[in-house]
């Protein structure tokens, strides 16, 4: 599982002081799909599309006025990307310990 912080709406906004205390987050399961396909990707970037915009909206609900449509994208699309990097690293990370693991056994007598 994934979650995706309001970290990513304080960058691509410039937030102000109140944004940088807002918790918004958003838990995005994926332990279900298959990444080697290409379905469940696409499952996967709607989901993370969807949680962005969530959290998007809720860290910068305290905002006067409406969020200009280009830094709502913005803000979606850096909770992506750093969503996507995030799940990159673990997948490398889990690949790394399985290496690992696989070595030992074969080393051992």
């Amino acid at each position: 599982m994934l979650r995706i912080i309001a970290a990513a709406a304080i960058l691509a906004l410039s937030a102000n002081a109140a944004l940088a205390d807002s918790q918004a987050s958003v838990d995005v399961p994926f332990g279900d799909l298959n990444l080697s396909r290409s379905h469940d990707t696409k499952i996967l970037a709607e989901r993370l599309e969807t949680a962005a915009s969530a959290v998007c909206l809720k860290a910068n609900s305290n905002m006067p006025g409406a969020i200009p449509a280009y830094a709502m994208q913005d803000c979606i699309d850096t909770a992506v990307n750093i969503a996507v990097n995030r799940i990159q690293s673990s997948l490398e990370s889990k690949l790394r310990a399985n290496l690992v693991n696989a070595r030992h056994l074969q080393a051992a007598p």
